[in-house]
């Protein structure tokens, strides 16, 4: 099961692997498994969880990254600080969307981040913005194709969506579903054709499993009510 997935600053993702071992990293409020995660040396290994450490622990002054901003279900939040990470969970029937934009290479992170939590894992659901998900699927998309790039996409399937054949819904679903004067448009293949490779796809695997998202665009499954 691919519990985690961390994309280094050359964008080249490294997946998590299944792993026998149970040893966990304890921090304030989550419970990582350590020996789930595929790292090219231990010294990578440490660096990143230290790094989520800091990202989740919001109490410490000096932090790399923080304050946390919680996505709730039918929600969307949009980012454009140095710090900020977006996180939700509670992803069962649902699926979220991630979107980033206006890559810093100076900072070696994305300006503009976005995540949505798609209630139903349908575009055509109602946000908190009193517009439908994929209305502003498509507003971030239109909008990052008239810009220099690059960009980075991540679909984050909940339970009942992690099969193959339950992303492959979700991926290839049309926007708008019903019948509407102007033409359906599949609004997560051209995420993901505007990201080129740097596109993620990730089942969580449970419910009460936890994604974040830090400014760098790394993202992260863990456990987030684990002793």
């Amino acid at each position: 099961m691919q519990l985690m997935t961390v994309t280094s600053p050359d964008f080249t993702g490294h997946r998590a692997t299944s792993a026998s071992g149970r040893r966990a990293v304890s921090l304030p409020n989550a419970s990582l498994q350590r020996d789930q995660v595929s790292f090219g040396s231990s010294s990578q290994k440490d660096s990143v969880f230290k790094r989520l450490g800091a990202a989740l622990h919001l109490t410490r002054s000096g932090n790399e990254y923080g304050p946390v901003t919680d996505v709730r279900m039918g929600s969307m939040k949009t980012v454009s600080d140095s710090k900020t990470v977006l996180r939700t969970d509670g992803l069962s029937d649902c699926t979220a969307f991630v979107f980033l934009r206006n890559f810093d290479y100076r900072k070696g992170i994305y300006r503009d981040r976005t995540m949505i939590h798609l209630q139903g894992s349908s575009l055509d659901t109602r946000l908190d913005t009193r517009s439908d998900a994929g209305k502003e699927v498509q507003r971030l998309i239109d909008k990052a194709a008239k810009e220099p790039g690059p960009h980075k996409m991540a679909l984050i399937y909940g339970d009942n969506t992690s099969s193959e054949t339950g992303q492959w819904i979700v991926n290839n679903q049309p926007y708008p579903s019903y019948s509407s004067p102007s033409p359906s448009r599949h609004l997560f293949l051209e995420a993901a054709a505007l990201c080129g490779g740097n596109a993620e796809y990730l089942p969580v695997g449970s419910c009460s499993n936890a994604v974040a998202v830090t400014p760098d665009g790394q993202v992260y499954i863990y456990y987030p009510y684990a002793s």
